[in-house]
This record gives C-alpha cells, structure tokens and sequence, in this order.
C-alpha cells in the first residue's frame, strides 16, 4: 500500500500538535495554579499590612490620648531603634567608622543634602522635598508621633557608624506641617 506522504505528515502534525497543546495545556494549567497562588498570597500579604497599619495607627492613637508626649516619644524612639537594630545591618557594616559614605549614600537615597561639621561633632540632615511622608507605615491621617520613630531610628543607625552614642532632633517634619524632613544630630558631647 502507497502511502501518501502529505497525508502522512498533516496525521503526524496534528497527533504532535495535540500532544503539544495537551503538553502547553498542562504547563499553562500549572502556570495559572501558580499564578492563582501568587494572587492569593498577594492578597494576603495585602490583608495582613492593611490590618498592621490600622492596628498601628489605633496604638499610637491610644497613646497620645493616654501617654504624656515625652512616655510616646519613649516608645515610639525605642521602636525606631528596634527597627535599625532589625534592617539596617548591612549598612551599618558598609559604613562604620565612615560616616562620609553613610551621609553621601543618604544623598544618593533620599537627602537634598546635609552638612557634616567635624569640630563641632554636628551632623544636619536636610530631606528632599515631598507631597507624603516617606515613612512606611504612617497612615495618610495619623500622629505625627509617628516621626519619634526616625529619631531612634536615626539614633541607632548614627551611633553605631559614628562608634560613639549621639543625640537626635527631628528640626522639620511633612507630618509636622514642613514640605521635607530634617534632622540634627550631635555625638561625642553627650
């Protein structure tokens, strides 16, 4: 029996071509349980930060009203030096002993710029302008208790390059009516 070779590769075409859509489909079934988990997980995480944030923004709420300001300045510092304590270890590592990189990294981040005068042991941080505060979790209508938090934080992250403990002071804040964030550090005089 001829076999007729058009026949034959438009049959073998559409059998590989089933086992390849077959084969997609399965790959393409995988992909989107994959990318059912993906948006489930987002939406999770999304759940979860939602609910950080108001539980968050309740607490702070709760201590202005019940704390003397200096009690939530406390609480609200040693949060912020939790917090470097937590994330800032690489660049702690990077710049200690090298606050000239620390502060020039900073520019390259997020200051519009600083002053570092030596002799005096004084460091002024000048942040760039901005519409919102650049703080994760402060909410749009929160505290402005919140910006104690970047004084510990600061404090931390300043002590620890500088190898000497420092003193911090919030100057301007977004929170606190400005259009930037500023700072002024002093060490060594402590």
């Amino acid at each position: 029996m001829k076999t007729n070779r058009r026949s034959f590769l438009s049959s073998a075409c559409a059998t590989c071509g089933c086992v390849g859509l077959a084969m997609a489909g399965d790959a393409l079934a995988e992909t989107e349980e994959q990318s059912e988990e993906a948006v489930k997980l987002q939406e999770r995480l999304d759940q979860t930060k939602a609910f950080a944030g108001a539980w968050t923004t309740s607490l702070v709420t709760v201590m202005d009203r019940q704390l003397e300001p200096e009690a939530v300045a406390s609480v609200l510092e040693a949060c912020g030096r939790a917090c470097a304590e937590r994330n800032s270890g690489k660049m702690i590592a990077t710049y200690s002993g090298d606050p000239d990189g620390l502060l020039a990294k900073m520019k390259e981040l997020w200051l519009d710029s600083f002053t570092y005068d030596k002799e005096q042991r004084r460091i002024e941080l000048v942040g760039r302008e901005t519409a919102e505060c650049y703080c994760p979790i402060h909410p749009a209508d929160g505290s402005y208790s919140f910006c104690e938090c970047s004084n510990g934080y600061m404090e931390f992250l300043f002590g620890q390059v500088l190898g000497t403990p420092v003193e911090v002071d919030l100057v301007s804040s977004r929170l606190r009516g400005s259009t930037r964030c500023s700072w002024k550090i002093t060490y060594g005089q402590i």
